[in-house]
């Protein structure tokens, strides 16, 4: 008993906490058709800015503030130097997109290494981390903070793709941008915001990852194929289909690496993924095909 509801509370935070990741990963490739990879990147740096603030001596809501208006620029910068400008290009391809934003990706990552090093760091904040039995399963404050609020934003984030006025425009550039601009839609804008908001969300997942986890430029890499993964599962632009890609993707990791081996624990994933583009390339709630 105790050892499945461990496994479940395990799942359950890196489902919804990666879920905010891969949920604004998603959506802005629905309106841009391309795969912002260095979003990995600029969450880790969310995460980094927050660690700065807080030994420089600032209190706790400024920190996490400090970080969430660090993200939303450094997207927003990403979007204005080198996106906009591929737009613009007439042979302007998914593939060239993905190639520069791999690009961007890597230099953004060097640049965390350059300021803050390659040494892992640690956010130590008491009260946070103290552990909590519940039938056996041990829990921390901080994880229970972590589900709560990454399961209140996707759900946040979801409305308000369905009920607002942006949301509305965002849905109707991801499934046709010429004829959204026919009936006066600013599609540029509309990537610009969708930036702007997926970025500020991003930090979000940034910060709790820098609770919840160690701080490694590197795992900028290795959240961009977290993200990248649970996408194609859960198909292009569907954000509450990022937490079902992930239970799925999550599950078979923390089960395969329980029951079979957590030296494969990676392999499990991609063997998901891989099934998924043979079998069912458009995920589990991506928009068929005509």
């Amino acid at each position: 008993m105790s050892t499945a509801l461990q496994l479940l509370i395990n799942i359950l935070i890196q489902t919804t906490l990666l879920g905010l990741v891969a949920a604004g990963f998603s959506v802005f490739y629905s309106v841009s058709k391309i795969q912002h990879l260095a979003h990995g990147a600029v969450i880790t740096g969310a995460g980094y800015i927050f660690l700065t603030l807080l030994r420089a001596g600032v209190i706790l809501p400024l920190a996490v503030f400090g970080a969430l208006i660090a993200a939303l620029l450094t997207g927003l910068l990403c979007n204005f130097f080198l996106y906009e400008r591929l737009q613009k290009r007439r042979a302007f391809s998914s593939l060239v997109a993905l190639i520069a934003s791999l690009i961007l990706l890597s230099g953004l990552q060097s640049i965390l290494l350059i300021i803050w090093g390659s040494q892992p760091r640690v956010i130590p904040l008491e009260g946070l981390h103290s552990r909590l039995d519940i039938f056996g399963a041990s829990l921390t404050p901080l994880q229970i903070i972590t589900i709560t609020v990454s399961l209140f934003l996707i759900g946040l984030f979801t409305l308000y793709l369905k009920r607002s006025r942006f949301g509305m425009a965002i849905r109707a550039t991801a499934d046709n941008p010429e004829m959204a601009e026919i009936i006066g839609i600013n599609t540029r804008r509309v990537r610009y915001l969708t930036m702007a908001l997926i970025s500020f969300i991003g930090g979000v997942a940034g910060v709790l990852l820098a609770l919840e986890y160690n701080l490694d430029p590197y795992a900028s890499t290795l959240h961009a194929v977290r993200m990248f993964a649970r996408t194609i599962v859960a198909g292009v632009g569907s954000v509450p289909g990022v937490l079902a890609s992930g239970l799925l993707i999550d599950g078979a990791e923390n089960l395969g690496g329980y029951f079979i081996s957590s030296s494969f624990k990676d392999a499990y994933s991609f063997i998901i993924v891989f099934l998924f583009l043979l079998l069912r390339p458009r995920g589990l709630f991506g928009p068929k095909k005509d």
